[in-house]
């Protein structure tokens, strides 16, 4: 595999890209027919994945000024690559929070990513509030700061 088309280079480019800013670069980056999760069809719509992931990033972090900080990346020996992220956006610091944390997770074959998956760390105390403020664990949440 060459450096550009690495899962690890992938993600790596895929963060950099959505810190900056540039959807397009990172649309470009998933295959027409990436894979994602249950949650997104529901909250996100499109007739593909592709269009469902741009509207999550684009919505949620493009829309919003977010950028994504790498804290550690792993990749497995079947093309995944994983990457602990700390978001900070618009809209985390409006339901109360300085950052959320969470993984991305993306599977990648020849240079394009096929799947894509995010978990939130819910153990992490800000990342927990936001989600609770959204209302995903049923109510609102005093809002946590620091740490």
């Amino acid at each position: 595999m060459s450096t550009k088309t690495d899962p690890k280079s992938v993600f790596e480019t895929y963060a950099r890209l959505v810190s900056a800013g540039d959807l397009e670069g990172v649309m470009d980056l998933f295959d027409e027919s990436v894979e994602v999760p249950d949650a997104l069809k529901q909250l996100f719509g499109g007739d593909t994945g592709k269009e469902m992931l741009r509207n999550y990033i684009g919505q949620t972090v493009v829309q919003q000024n977010g950028t994504i900080e790498v804290v550690r990346t792993g990749v497995s020996d079947d093309g995944w690559a994983y990457g602990d992220l700390v978001l900070r956006s618009d809209m985390v610091r409006q339901f109360g929070q300085e950052r959320i944390m969470g993984i991305d997770q993306l599977h990648v074959r020849d240079g394009k990513v096929v799947n894509f998956k995010f978990m939130p760390n819910i153990l992490d105390p800000q990342t927990m509030a936001f989600y609770a403020n959204l209302g995903v664990f049923g109510g609102k949440s005093e809002a946590v700061t620091g740490g």
